[in-house]
């Protein structure tokens, strides 16, 4: 009895234990297969794109306002402008819907106390089904974005080893971040929301002033392509050069419709731009337009005032260097009749000295003569009240009364031309000032130019000349107290404007 009692209890005993170990071992089982198969330590997220922010006009002064803009005086009275600035039209909305068809990607980390590891991916494509990762519920993720604004496939590598990405050269990047902890029995849907990494840039050449561009050829270098993005932080890097070699418009193969008349834009260039503080060129190797063909013309801008996410306008056209036109010689009156006033032959011409009657008082009677009107007793021959020339009975703008198209300049458009700049030259010989330009005029083109000629000026009350190397001409613009007014004054090393007393015999230029 006693043995059959031992041997019952040792069955039991080894029942017991085979049960526990068979229990244990089907627990492990499950726990290691749980990432596929048993979805009670699983849940899954589904992924969509719900735009791309863009640069907004609340923010506009930080893509840099201020447009850059580069005038280049061309040789014959023409100026080049180019100019980059914000995009308006892309700043009126704060986000842009992804085109249908365009790729992208979506890589979770597991985030343990800020450290990343890679655990899988899913790509999708907007407007197309949503993608869906399958997580481990109560595990920190962290999940990134990212995607080229492109329909095809991204064929980046993704793995456990890899944390940089070389993005495709000239093409959008876009990217996205955020945190979920994945809730067991909750299917979460997470929104994308792309951000720009890079900057974009759209030239347009534009007929404007009266100057219709008919061709042009260009190229913008030096930009910068995206080198590398680490998908962890989306930190980018400077790649390699980026050119926008066929850039090309107008000519025999290319035909506009109105829409294009009078605005041409080239293709845009997606260039890396944060924390980029070189140059960047606009390179224009030929362009025709209506009186005027350029070759070989650069404009640099830096492009470490443009920010990532905005777009910007690279704008060309041309311009004259003139708003006005400027009569072709100085304005002389020989007798008191106003059929004696009449302009010079040429832009150099003038008579020194009295008997030409090249040299005027401020505000002269119409009937009087710049040949005899220049007594400081006489003081009718020159204007005692503040107000513009023209303006006073008796006293007519001597412009209009040689051609009613033309008027006296004012203070305003000498200041306007002189921020345009002056250069000091000749002109068949003779001495003076060219208005609008900085560089001397090439042989045979310097009548493409304002041209003042240094004809010095009188004394007032006297019918002497000053000789201390002063030129002066006369604006229509009176400046106080009855008795002075202004003037443009020039010498062989400056260029200004300044004031006179009325009854000094300054030069007429006539503009309209």
């Amino acid at each position: 009895m006693k043995e059959n009692y031992k041997s019952w209890n040792k069955l039991a005993v080894a029942y017991f234990l085979g049960a526990t170990l068979a229990l244990g071992f089907t627990a492990c089982s499950t726990d290691d297969s749980s990432s596929s198969t048993d979805t009670e330590t699983t849940a899954k997220i589904q992924f969509n794109v719900a735009g791309i922010t863009e640069g907004g006009d609340s923010t506009l002064t930080k893509a840099q306002a201020t447009p850059q803009v580069f005038v280049d005086t061309l040789e014959n009275g023409y100026e080049l402008v180019c100019s980059l600035t914000p995009d308006r039209k892309s700043l009126t909305r704060a986000t842009s819907t992804m085109a249908t068809g365009r790729t992208f990607r979506v890589i979770a980390y597991k985030n343990d106390n800020g450290t990343l590891t890679y655990a899988s991916y899913v790509d999708g494509t907007a407007g197309g089904s949503s993608p869906v990762l399958t997580l481990d519920a109560g595990q920190k993720y962290t999940i990134v974005a990212y995607s080229y604004n492109l329909s095809t496939a991204i064929s980046d590598v993704v793995n456990d080893s890899t944390t940089t990405i070389s993005p495709l050269a000239g093409a959008d990047l876009l990217y996205y971040t955020t945190e979920v902890t994945p809730v067991y029995g909750t299917n979460t849907a997470l929104s994308i929301t792309f951000a720009h990494k890079l900057a974009k840039v759209r030239t347009q050449i534009v007929s404007a002033n009266g100057y219709t561009i008919t061709a042009v050829s260009a190229s913008l270098g030096t930009f910068k392509s995206a080198g590398t993005m680490n998908l962890q932080t989306g930190a980018v890097t400077e790649g390699a050069d980026l050119s926008q070699s066929n850039f090309s418009i107008g000519g025999s193969a290319t035909t506009y419709g109105t829409t294009y008349t009078n605005f041409m834009a080239s293709d845009s260039n997606y260039v890396f731009a944060k924390n980029y503080t070189s140059a960047f060129t606009l390179t224009i190797t030929s362009l025709t337009s209506s009186g005027v063909s350029l070759s070989s013309k650069t404009s640099s801008f830096a492009a470490s005032n443009m920010l990532a996410g905005y777009r910007y306008v690279l704008d060309v056209r041309l311009r004259k260097a003139y708003a006005l036109t400027w009569a072709s010689g100085n304005l002389y009156k020989t007798g008191t009749a106003a059929s004696t006033i009449n302009i010079a032959s040429s832009q150099s011409t003038f008579v020194s000295g009295m008997a030409g009657g090249y040299y005027w008082n401020w505000g002269i009677l119409d009937t009087q003569s710049p040949t005899t009107t220049y007594s400081d007793v006489a003081v009718t021959g020159y204007q005692l009240t503040d107000v513009a020339w023209g303006n006073d009975s008796g006293r007519s703008d001597p412009c209009k009364l040689w051609n009613s198209s033309y008027r006296l300049p004012t203070y305003s458009d000498f200041t306007t031309v002189l921020a345009q700049g002056k250069y000091w030259g000749q002109m068949n010989t003779v001495n003076g000032v060219y208005l609008g330009t900085i560089l001397a005029p090439v042989t045979g083109t310097e009548n493409n130019y304002v041209f003042l000629p240094a004809i010095a000026f009188r004394n007032g009350g006297s019918t002497t000349m000053n000789t201390s190397g002063l030129n002066e001409y006369w604006t229509s613009t009176y400046y106080a107290n009855n008795y002075w007014s202004w003037e443009l004054r020039f010498t062989s090393s400056t260029c200004i404007t300044t004031t006179r007393v009325r009854q000094a015999g300054c030069g007429i230029r006539c503009v309209k």
